[in-house]
């Protein structure tokens, strides 16, 4: 499956005094442990600094540092030491105006920094896979209380299923922004509220927010302020100061609203408290980037353009041809291809991939990353119009980088590679199908080890895979390995659709269509794939794919039965006949049919006292059924009850006479007539072709 990301790169912009020289120091970032305690950050000594057309220094002991500045502001070009990497690489991208105030690099381990990565994306993950089964449950217990209709039902369902597709895209966001946190410089509040955004204690943190009183109240009074602090022009600095924190503030509130809505899938609420960010500045390009992409993802076009309009104007002015720039580039070409402008996406992703390529020269570690997923997306527009060499050629340029970074850092970059390389085999698809299977392999290995320690994450993608293998295989030719890839994805998405119902019944529904084309053999073989293949089904959803299940078992028993296998054909029948029941009193008719085809399996085998007791069985159930007269019929004359037998003849002799005749001619002809029998049967069968 083809797929655009969306990737946000979060720029803090400040305000300094201006000063000939800048004094700073580098620290580990301060941490929170699981039970909410900082453990402050340290002081690192040796990390060079070095700026843009500038001098460069190495911090001290302590950890200091003082650069001498040129110009009315400046660019950080690196800081670097051995093992060590920027908790924030965006600090590379930031103009500085020279301040009183001290510059704080932040570092980490990089080993470190990683961990702390996997342990975010873990408890979010873990947390928004809790609210999104929660979510699932509600709706399902809603439509099962007749609360809702089945139309408003697959609304909501197919809204949670965008969402489910959209989680991938809240864990990155999240974590990237969590993991440049430095709890040094959070407040108490702020800190309680992230530790229960992070461990899933979502009513809490927003219980904390509200503490504080209406969040649209206070940035309402927030707006008045602002205008009343305009009317003040001598104390306008001094008041512009406290409501610009006030503004972070507020802003900060309004993300972590966000950030629960959003988590608990209450997008309407999540929508409000994004846009309401935005609004508390106008001027901010990553407050109204931010609004567009959320808007975006809602699928809310008109409004999501509107905002990115602003932020591309903002970003023009305010940072030139640096990387928010190209974050707004990218996301509009996203937009544009979304709803088919295609050239307008073509335009803004070519801009975006010449920035991003000439800050990765400056910045290759930093900046590869995201100029691989530029190259990503520029290679799906290219698809998307049929133009597949040039779609190949950027592909090949995005692989080819990924495949690095991979090698370089396997637990950060391995998704990405296998991304591209699903990508490229899914061009390679139609006329290329040997280069196909090889990179669709590889993807599915790498999401095979990921898979080992986060199951949920990487299970979804895996399914995908084995189901784009399927689809080569098949168009190849090589039937046994189209099925098995498609068994392993139809079993992979059973076993989501049972922790997660609502997200993968679609996908189920769809690999359950195509099993007859995968599976088309009419011969035993083929029927009992597919009857293994409809177990996995009914395991996940019993009322929807039993009855299959039952069609599957009666047919092959029926198919032993004429190859008197009747051994193997019993069991069949009775699983059948005990799947109906379960069903209910809607397949009552189907319990009747499948008692009635009991019934002549043991006419087959002899057992005619067992062929009356289930005749009779499946006449009581619905005596509708008229097959079973002739099968009850034949029970009663071959156990000697002439009697009863010819009052079934003679009293349905209009409407079954030719089944009749058909069913004793074959008892007669497969020796299931006793010797005693025969001449009564005989006579009965001429009695019954009499005109």
């Amino acid at each position: 499956m083809k797929r655009f990301v969306l990737f946000t790169l979060y720029l803090l912009f400040s305000v300094y005094v201006t000063a000939q020289t800048q004094q700073g120091y580098v620290k580990t970032k301060g941490r929170m442990s699981g039970s909410g305690k900082v453990t402050a950050g340290i002081r690192i000594a040796g990390v060079a600094i070095k700026q843009k057309s500038g001098n460069a220094v190495v911090s001290n002991e302590s950890g200091t540092f003082t650069l001498v500045i040129p110009q009315k502001s400046f660019y950080l070009q690196a800081v670097e030491k051995q093992g060590y990497v920027l908790s924030d690489p965006d600090v590379l991208a930031k103009q500085y105006t020279p301040s009183a105030n001290p510059l704080v690099l932040v570092m980490d381990d990089k080993k470190q920094l990683e961990s702390d990565r996997r342990a975010i994306e873990r408890k979010i993950s873990n947390s928004l896979y809790a609210q999104l089964e929660m979510r699932s449950a509600e709706l399902e217990a809603l439509k099962e209380q007749n609360k809702i209709t089945e139309e408003n039902y697959q609304k909501l369902v197919d809204q949670l299923n965008q969402d489910q597709d959209d989680n991938e895209h809240i864990i990155k966001e999240m974590a990237e922004r969590y993991l440049k946190m430095d709890f040094d410089v959070v407040d108490e509040f702020q800190r309680k509220v992230s530790d229960c955004i992070l461990n899933g204690r979502l009513t809490e943190a927003d219980s904390l927010l509200n503490s504080r009183g209406d969040l649209s109240s206070r940035v309402a009074q927030s707006l008045k302020e602002g205008e009343a602090i305009a009317e003040a022009e001598q104390t306008l600095q001094t008041a512009r100061t406290g409501h610009q924190n006030q503004q972070q503030e507020l802003a900060r509130d309004c993300y972590s609203k966000y950030e629960i809505f959003s988590m608990q899938h209450q997008n309407d609420s999540a929508t409000l408290y994004i846009e309401l960010r935005a609004r508390i500045d106008t001027t901010n390009a990553e407050w109204q980037l931010g609004a567009a992409n959320h808007l975006a993802r809602q699928n809310d076009n008109l409004k999501a353009e509107k905002f990115y309009l602003r932020a591309l104007t903002l970003a023009r002015q305010q940072t030139g041809n640096g990387p928010l720039l190209a974050t707004v580039l990218n996301n509009m070409a996203i937009l544009y291809t979304q709803t088919l402008r295609l050239e307008v996406a073509e335009e803004y992703y070519s801009e975006a991939l010449a920035i991003r390529e000439q800050l990765a020269k400056e910045s290759p570690e930093v900046y590869r990353p995201v100029v691989a997923q530029t190259m990503n997306n520029l290679a799906l527009l290219y698809a998307q119009q049929h133009q597949d060499s040039e779609s190949e050629k950027y592909l090949v340029r995005a692989l080819t980088i990924r495949r690095q970074l991979a090698a370089e850092d396997p637990a950060r970059y391995e998704p990405d590679l296998a991304v591209s390389l699903n990508n490229m085999a899914s061009l390679y698809l139609a006329d290329q199908s040997e280069r196909s299977e090889k990179l669709y392999q590889e993807a599915l290995d790498i999401y095979r080890r990921l898979a080992v320690d986060e199951k949920d994450a990487w299970l979804p993608h895996m399914a995908a895979i084995q189901n784009n293998l399927s689809l080569l295989y098949r168009q190849s030719g090589e039937t046994a390995a189209c099925q098995q890839t498609f068994t392993e994805a139809l079993s992979n998405y059973c076993l989501l659709g049972k922790t997660n119902p609502a997200a993968y019944r679609p996908y189920v529904k769809a690999m359950a269509e195509n099993i007859y084309l995968t599976f088309p053999g009419k011969d035993e073989q083929g029927w009992q794939a597919r009857l293994n293949l409809y177990r996995l089904l009914a395991d996940f959803d019993f009322t929807q794919y039993a009855p299959s299940v039952a069609q599957i078992q009666n047919t092959l028993a029926d198919y032993y039965d004429k190859q008197n296998l009747l051994q193997k054909s019993e069991p069949l029948y009775q699983s059948a006949l005990s799947i109906y029941k379960q069903l209910g009193l809607t397949y009552r008719s189907y319990v009747a049919r499948q008692l009635g085809n009991l019934s002549f399996h043991y006419v087959l085998t002899g057992n005619f006292s067992q062929a009356e007791d289930y005749a009779r069985q499946g006449l009581s159930t619905d005596n509708t059924k008229d097959f079973i007269y002739s099968n009850l019929g034949a029970a009663l004359l071959l156990q000697g009850k002439y009697t009863e037998a010819e009052d079934i003849y003679n009293h349905y002799r209009n409407t079954l006479g030719s089944t009749f005749v058909e069913d004793l001619q074959t008892c007669l002809r497969l020796g299931l007539v006793p010797q005693e029998h025969k001449e009564k049967t005989q006579q009965i069968i001429i009695k019954l072709s009499e005109k």
